[in-house]
């Protein structure tokens, strides 16, 4: 978590802005909102994806962050896009890969 977290690590991955179809964020914006939240009801379920498949999907863009957020521990990932007053954006929500989903879900 060091290389996600702490910048003064001089193995630091830092954060870069992301477009559509590069990294976590861009994967899921370029899923749409249909996509990532499920009949766009903000009560229904999030649709978690497995982030080594985003990772090993020769489509994808090498992410270094990531291959990073793998290596701590994260397995599952949730995004949820918002547009709040014209400032658009995505929410990531990640898990361990072993997390259930309907419990994440509750």
């Amino acid at each position: 978590l060091d290389r996600i977290l702490n910048p003064s690590n001089p193995n630091f991955a830092a954060p870069d802005p992301q477009i559509p179809g590069v990294g976590l964020a861009g994967y899921f914006w370029s899923l749409g909102l249909e996509a990532i939240h499920d009949d766009l009801d903000p009560g229904g379920p999030l649709l978690w994806r497995d982030i080594y498949a985003i990772v090993s999907d020769p489509f994808q863009v090498p992410y270094e962050r990531m291959d990073v957020l793998m290596q701590a521990g994260f397995g599952k990932a949730a995004g949820v896009p918002f547009d709040v007053l014209g400032q658009k954006g995505v929410v990531i929500y990640l898990a361990r890969k072993t997390a259930s989903e309907a419990v994440m879900n509750e």
